[in-house]
C-alpha cells in the first residue's frame, strides 16, 4: 500500500489528486490523505472575485468538481492544519492525529501580502484569497449601499 499525502486544499492539490487516481492501476492499494485549512473543497481562485464578490455566488458554486474526493481510499480532511511532520519517521500530525504517509507533497500555495504600515492602522482593509474574503467585502459593501 502506498500513502499519499498532501498538505494544500487548492487546485494544484485537487490536480495531484486526479493524475494520482489517473495513474492508479499501477498500485490499486493507494490511499491518499488531503489536509487543508479551508473549511470547503478546493476551488477556482479567480471565481473568488468574479464570482462571489460581483456575481454574488457562494463558496460551494465556486468548487472545482469533488467527485474525486469521494472515490474510496481519498480522504479530504476540511479545517484540519497540519502542525507537525516527521519526514524520518514519515509521519504527519493534525489535530490530536498522528497520519502515516510514504510520499509527502506540499501543495500550500501562497497567501495574501499583509500590509504593516502605520496610515493603515482603525481603516477598514479586506484582503481577498478566500470565499470567506470575498463573503465579507460583498456584505460589507451592500452594508454601505444600505445605509
Amino acid at each position: 500500500m502506498t500513502r499519499i499525502a498532501i498538505i494544500g486544499g487548492g487546485v494544484a492539490a485537487h490536480t495531484l489528486v486526479k493524475s494520482l487516481l489517473t495513474a492508479r492501476q499501477e498500485d490499486a492499494d493507494l490511499t491518499i490523505d488531503v489536509f487543508t485549512t479551508e473549511e470547503h473543497p478546493p476551488y477556482r481562485r479567480p471565481e473568488v472575485n468574479k464570482g462571489i464578490l460581483l456575481d454574488g455566488k457562494s463558496a460551494a458554486d465556486i468548487a472545482l468538481p469533488g467527485g474525486i474526493f469521494e472515490t474510496p481510499g481519498v480522504t479530504l480532511h476540511l479545517g484540519t492544519r497540519v502542525t507537525a511532520v516527521d519526514a524520518a519517521a514519515h509521519t504527519l500530525t493534525a489535530g490530536n492525529t498522528t497520519h502515516l504517509f510514504d510520499q509527502l507533497v506540499f501543495a500550500t500555495g501562497a497567501g495574501p501580502r499583509l500590509l504593516e504600515v502605520e496610515w493603515l492602522d482603525g481603516r477598514d482593509v479586506h484582503y481577498v484569497r478566500t470565499p470567506e474574503h470575498s463573503t465579507a467585502l460583498r456584505d460589507r459593501l451592500l452594508g454601505l449601499t444600505a445605509e
